[in-house]
């Protein structure tokens, strides 16, 4: 009965493991993006790469027509008197 338990339990252990194992398993390609994810040269270059097209988005903008618009206002208000004889 011993040997039995033992056999049973080794047999319920080697087929978890084995299922489990494919559920963890990594092909290439998802190996590859998960190191990416993380790899700062990897996430440095993406963001130069943003930047450099924010660059052209921003030179495109100094070809655009561009409007300035100024505007004021000044009242004076003054009254002088001088005494003139008639």
């Amino acid at each position: 009965m011993n040997r039995r338990f033992v056999f049973v339990r080794v047999a319920v252990v080697a087929a978890l493991t084995s299922m489990s194992g494919a559920s963890f398993a990594l092909d290439l390609m998802a190996s590859y993006e998960k190191a990416a994810k993380v790899d700062p040269d990897m996430l440095a270059a993406d963001q130069e790469v943003l930047a450099g097209r924010e660059k052209a988005v921003q030179g495109r903008a100094l070809l655009k027509p561009q409007v300035a618009l100024t505007a004021s206002y000044s009242h004076v208000n003054e009254r002088s008197s001088t005494n003139l004889p008639p």
